[in-house]
């Protein structure tokens, strides 16, 4: 079951990326199919037959769209990745250990001598013999 959704994923994923490529010829297909139809109605020349215009027009207007379409979507990628840019933090970490000076005479064996972690202490506890 779960190889199956990865499949259909993989291929969804792979259909929304080689759709747009071909979005063009999408749209010259789709003239080329009908253009009959947009050549009697859709056509803004189609009163004036000596211009010999065939629904030209109303495909350019859909590449045009689709161009500004597309050129929109690249600037808002681009804006998108700038600010991904700009708002990159460099975080420089150094540890800081919780050291607390000892009051206590009680000897404690650790690598820095005289100094002791109260948090480490509360943790770890000797056995004690009762």
């Amino acid at each position: 079951m779960r190889k199956g959704r990865l499949k259909l994923v993989s291929v969804i994923l792979a259909l929304v990326v080689l759709v747009q490529p071909f979005s063009r010829m999408a749209v010259f297909i789709s003239f080329k199919i009908n253009q009959d139809y947009i050549s009697r109605v859709l056509c803004e020349n189609r009163d004036k037959p000596e211009l010999s215009c065939h629904g030209q027009c109303v495909l350019m207007k859909k590449i045009k769209k689709l161009e500004e379409k597309e050129h929109n979507q690249d600037m808002q990628i681009i804006k998108q990745l700038n600010e991904l840019i700009y708002t990159q933090i460099t975080f420089d970490w150094s540890p800081v250990p919780l050291i607390i000076q000892s009051t206590d005479t009680r000897q404690y064996i650790t690598d820095t001598p005289h100094m002791y972690s109260a948090y480490a202490l509360s943790l770890f506890k000797p056995p004690r013999i009762s």
